[in-house]
């Protein structure tokens, strides 16, 4: 008979999902599928299923072998690291919730990187996005990771921002970080932001065109201009960064004055992206439809 050694080298060649199918062979192949770290220290969960279609695991790291991906399963997935996550990717699951990361996290106090992508077009409403205030606990927590001496910690996290000033704060924190190149770092923590939803931006335009409006017109004018300005900053820094998918939601293009300047934006600055969503309608961006998204701005 070959050796754990051996087996282990037979056994990463084997998907991920076979081999929690391998695990319930018998003592010794339990044994060695827990034991080596290289088996328990990347857990990428599989994202929610589209239809009714069995859930397809992915190869590059260990899942548990369920239908879909729950806090309650997730904890389980967690415990069987036994501390030794290294690598976590949540991406495309509508169930977790941040509650369920924080305690992956904490139960892993050796997981330098982290994946929160919101997933495909159909589940990205549903998907696990952070607000800017989440964005920043995250880092500070990854941040005390990375001074043991190991590897940069790397997050990649889908943001959401509801309101004006909820994007003024998105804005300033990442003011607050560094750029290198290609690579934007927030309190010594990697980050790249491949999702932005945001939604509210704007004061109404029609408010003050029925007269019904408690706001000034240049306090109005102003406020929207200001919001602009922030929006435009945020897709300069981290547009060209990882970003891949805009989500533009309810009143966040409805300031005819600030519309052109953010799709200039959008155009110069984001480099890397691939979808964008205009309240909720998506589809496949190519660099030569700038032209024609900013001539129907109007």
């Amino acid at each position: 008979s070959v050796d754990d050694e051996v087996l282990a080298l037979i056994f990463r060649a084997v998907p991920a999902r076979d081999r929690l199918r391998c695990e319930e062979v018998c003592v010794r192949w339990r044994r060695v599928l827990t034991n080596h770290s290289e088996f328990t220290t990347r857990l990428v969960l599989p994202p929610d299923p589209l239809d009714d279609s069995p859930v397809e695991t992915t190869e590059g790291g260990w899942s548990p072998w369920r239908e879909e991906a729950r806090d309650d399963t997730l904890r389980v997935a967690s415990a069987k690291a036994k501390g030794g996550l290294r690598h976590f990717d949540a991406s495309g699951c509508a169930d977790i919730t941040k509650r369920a990361v924080i305690d992956v996290l904490k139960a892993n106090p050796r997981l330098t990187s982290l994946v929160m992508d919101e997933g495909e077009v159909e589940t990205s409403p549903y998907g696990l996005k952070l607000r800017p205030r989440h964005l920043v606990a995250l880092a500070e927590t990854m941040a005390a990771r990375g001074r043991d001496g190991g590897s940069t910690p790397r997050i990649d996290i889908s943001v959401e921002v509801t309101g004006n000033r909820e994007l003024e704060e998105l804005r300033q924190t990442l003011e607050e970080g560094s750029s290198f190149g290609d690579s934007l770092q927030i309190g010594g923590v990697e980050v790249c932001v491949v999702s932005l939803t945001t939604s509210l931006l704007f004061v109404v335009d029609s408010a003050l065109t029925h007269g019904d409006s408690d706001i000034d017109e240049d306090v109005h004018r102003e406020t929207n201009e200001k919001t602009t300005t922030d929006l435009v900053e945020v897709l300069r820094r981290i547009g060209g960064r990882g970003l891949r998918r805009l989500n533009f939601l309810e009143r966040s293009l409805n300031d005819h004055c600030g519309v052109p300047k953010i799709f200039n934006a959008v155009g110069e600055d984001c480099r890397t992206l691939r979808e964008l969503h205009l309240d909720s309608e998506a589809f496949t961006v190519e660099r030569e439809h700038w032209e024609f998204l900013e001539s129907t701005v109007d």
